[in-house]
């Protein structure tokens, strides 16, 4: 079963960067909006190399708060073949 993490005050100290025990592996802008930025966040918990995935809305304006996500869940890394087309020069 997945492990999710639930404790909103440390999910918005990891996605900013200021969690020592996890480390931002990508950040990868969703969607934006006037108000909002949409981002998914992965990280590692160092302690044992657990990978997490989160997704948040980020402020796109001074007037707007931040909203932080409820949980992360347990994710892991797989590899992806992308197949792209240049002229024939």
């Amino acid at each position: 079963m997945p492990e999710t993490i639930t404790d909103r005050k440390l999910l918005a100290e990891v996605v900013w960067g200021f969690e020592e025990e996890y480390k931002i592996i990508q950040q990868r802008l969703v969607k934006q909006t006037r108000w909002t930025v949409l981002i998914e966040t992965v990280f590692m918990r160092e302690s044992d190399s657990k990978l997490f995935l989160v997704t948040w809305c980020k402020a796109a304006t001074e007037n707007q708060d931040h909203d932080y996500p409820n949980e992360a869940v347990e994710c892991e890394a797989y590899a992806e073949t992308v197949t792209k087309y240049r002229k024939v020069v």
